[in-house]
């Protein structure tokens, strides 16, 4: 590349150092010769971190505010003057089509979450209208997608974006490779990334509850973006007296979290069977298996599917906790067959399900944005 190109990745909901847009997307663009700048809400309003440049704006409190915050985003898109935008929320659909239209610039949709399965979720809506809202913004979506480049991040999504380019969120081996060797693991159980009631939050305190008996400890190393959710669960937590069974740690830096997998016992994924879950391939299961860390997870078809074919760990009914806590202790109880498992997932990521194949598609995507730009001009 005899001109750095910019690249210019927009963000308005994940936080600036998200696992898939900073850890993997945005270190392969730079490594690979790429001039990176990430607009996000949440980050520092300018900082560089490892030739990565971050610009900060302020994320509204309202929901209304956020996704008229594309205006903002618009403005310093244009003001960077990218060679390509790639942006990573449905809150920025319009901003995306806009600078397509406005700049004749590839602009990548990165769609990683099942946004359509999710709005079926949220609590801020009516019941009644749920279904209507899901309906209307997947008309939408894909009205505008069909106007810009779309990457998705497992196969469900290519049904719905058939010329998708598909990357998948498996993890950077970088992170893992130099402590391939197992370490003394401690007697605690760990749930790494954020953290809601779909994902299991009140199902972790009963199953701290329910190991109360051993001298086990539930670390959540992830946010809870919720605040009153967490003032909820940390008051379930006190009238329970599982204070020391079960610790909130909050985001954590990503280097920590892996340090921590390499420690653990056990790796949970207690997720409740809703529809977005029907979807989504949680990293976290790659993450614990990189760390040879056994699994104990929600029986749910995406994570059947790749716990089957890693046999990394034990397989939960959804929802409940006491088969969770039993599975654990079955693992603790027998160190030998949770090794085995730990072992079996460890080497299924270092020689397939690792970041490496996924990064060379990212590259060879923008390669060919880049020729079919220079071809136009």
């Amino acid at each position: 590349m005899n001109c750095p190109v910019d690249v210019l990745i927009l963000t308005s909901v994940h936080h600036p150092f998200d696992t898939r847009i900073y850890h993997r997307e945005a270190k392969t663009l730079v490594e690979a010769g790429y001039k990176v700048t990430i607009i996000a809400a949440q980050a520092q309003t300018h900082q560089t971190v490892q030739g990565i440049n971050f610009i900060g704006i302020k994320r509204p409190r309202w929901r209304l505010g956020r996704v008229l915050n594309w205006l903002t985003f618009i403005k310093l898109a244009l003001k960077a003057k990218a060679d390509i935008y790639h942006f990573h929320d449905p809150d920025l659909l319009i901003a995306g089509l806009f600078l397509k239209l406005s700049t004749g610039k590839p602009v990548i949709y990165d769609n990683h979450d099942p946004y359509i399965e999710a709005i079926l979720q949220r609590e801020w809506l009516p019941l009644w209208s749920r279904s209507i809202v899901s309906t209307l913004f997947g008309v939408i979506e894909k009205t505008i997608a069909a106007n810009l480049v779309v990457i998705v991040a497992n196969e469900r999504q290519c049904q719905r974006f058939p010329k998708a380019t598909l990357i998948r969120n498996y993890p950077d081996l970088t992170a893992f490779e130099s402590q391939l060797e197992p370490p003394t693991r401690k007697q605690e159980v760990i749930y790494a990334g954020s953290l809601s009631e779909a994902r299991g939050m009140f199902d972790l305190v009963k199953i701290a509850e329910a190991l109360k008996p051993t001298p086990t400890v539930i670390s959540v190393l992830g946010p809870i973006p919720n605040q009153q959710l967490e003032d909820q669960v940390k008051h379930m937590v006190a009238q329970k007296q599982l204070e020391p069974m079960i610790k909130f740690e909050g985001r954590v830096p990503y280097d920590q979290i892996v340090s921590r997998l390499r420690h653990a016992s056990v790796g949970v994924i207690p997720f409740q069977d809703v529809p977005d879950h029907a979807i989504i391939i949680p990293t976290k299961l790659f993450e614990y298996a990189a760390c040879g860390l056994p699994v104990v997870a929600s029986d749910l078809p995406p994570i059947r599917q790749y716990m089957t074919e890693m046999n990394c760990g034990l397989l939960v009914e959804p929802g409940n906790p006491q088969a969770f806590a039993e599975a654990v202790i079955y693992l603790l109880h027998h160190p030998q067959e949770a090794r085995r498992l730990g072992q079996n997932g460890q080497l299924a990521v270092f020689n397939r399900y690792n970041w490496a194949t996924e990064a060379e598609r990212l590259l060879e995507l923008y390669r060919s944005l880049l020729s079919q730009t220079q071809n136009h001009d």
